[in-house]
């Protein structure tokens, strides 16, 4: 689960500065604040491979964006009938892949209008199976929403797996899921490619009212992965916290939920070495224009 992937995370680098004595050292010296206040009146897509991830990755950022009155769109890949944690709420041993998709897909709703997100887009893939489909597919999908909300930016997974991570219980412990890296290729090949803004890439979609369209600039978000920006969380951890624990399948003790959402931002936050900022997401940042402008 994404529990598992950011609890593995922080530790594993937790572990390593504290056996050599040290505090966590920044990564870089040049991580730079995400100007948001350039994208009000804008639209910012969010694509995920699973109904939590954007929660996790980037719930802190979706709250400041939606409090400034930015659009904000979801684009949920699979339907995450794979993954589900017996709790007092559900029983996971007796329930159906259908019945665990339609949990997931309602948390996933729940979860965008705690922050006040009401755009979702949920495209009800096979979850861990994105791999298994017709890239083609995807694409088209990707391609059709981006066209339909025209974003200025983009968000995504990273597109490179973290492989320095300790093994514990399954892909996300390893810093490797494929539907994560699956999704990402597929959004770069659709706004970094010719998807999205060539006409003649499914054409179709131009017959339906979805002419081509250009994003200004994309995102790529994982945990103590390469980066380059930042946006400070400090002040929207309830926001990121009650988006997190909408999810009840996942994380059935908000407790618990809570301490990782803090140890997570605290973390990247020290990574970055933002002093003094005490909660952050981190983000790499591709310019797709020139001298990354928004268009």
């Amino acid at each position: 689960t994404m529990l598992l992937l950011l609890i593995t995370t922080a530790c594993a680098i937790g572990q390593v500065a504290g056996q050599a004595g040290l505090r966590l050292a920044p990564v870089s010296d040049s991580t730079e604040a995400i100007d948001i206040r350039a994208w009000v009146g804008r639209t910012v897509l969010l694509i995920s491979a699973h109904p939590d991830d954007i929660e996790f990755m980037a719930g802190g950022l979706v709250a400041r964006l939606v409090a400034q009155g930015t659009h904000v769109v979801y684009v949920i890949a699979t339907n995450g009938d794979k993954g589900c944690t017996t709790s007092q709420y559900y029983n996971c041993t007796i329930m159906s892949s259908p019945d665990i998709a339609y949990v997931r897909q309602n948390e996933a709703r729940a979860a965008a209008a705690a922050l006040g997100v009401h755009d979702v887009e949920l495209l009800g893939l096979e979850d861990a199976m994105l791999t298994s489909y017709p890239e083609q597919v995807i694409r088209q999908k990707l391609t059709a929403c981006v066209r339909r909300y025209r974003p200025t930016v983009v968000f995504t997974w990273h597109i490179d797996p973290q492989l320095a991570l300790q093994p514990g219980n399954g892909w996300d412990d390893l810093g490797y899921h494929p539907d994560h890296q699956a999704i990402a290729k597929i959004a770069l090949d659709t706004v970094m490619g010719p998807s999205a803004g060539t006409r003649l890439i499914f054409p179709e979609l131009e017959l339906a009212g979805m002419p081509a369209w250009s994003v200004s600039q994309l995102y790529l978000f994982q945990a103590a992965q390469d980066f380059s920006h930042y946006i400070d969380i400090s002040t929207v951890l309830d926001e990121k916290t009650a988006a997190v624990v909408a999810h009840r399948s996942q994380y059935p003790d908000p407790a618990e939920a809570r301490a990782t959402v803090l140890q997570l931002g605290a973390m990247e936050a020290q990574l970055a070495g933002v002093a003094p900022v005490a909660y952050a997401e981190l983000f790499y940042r591709i310019c797709l224009q020139v001298n990354c402008t928004l268009v």
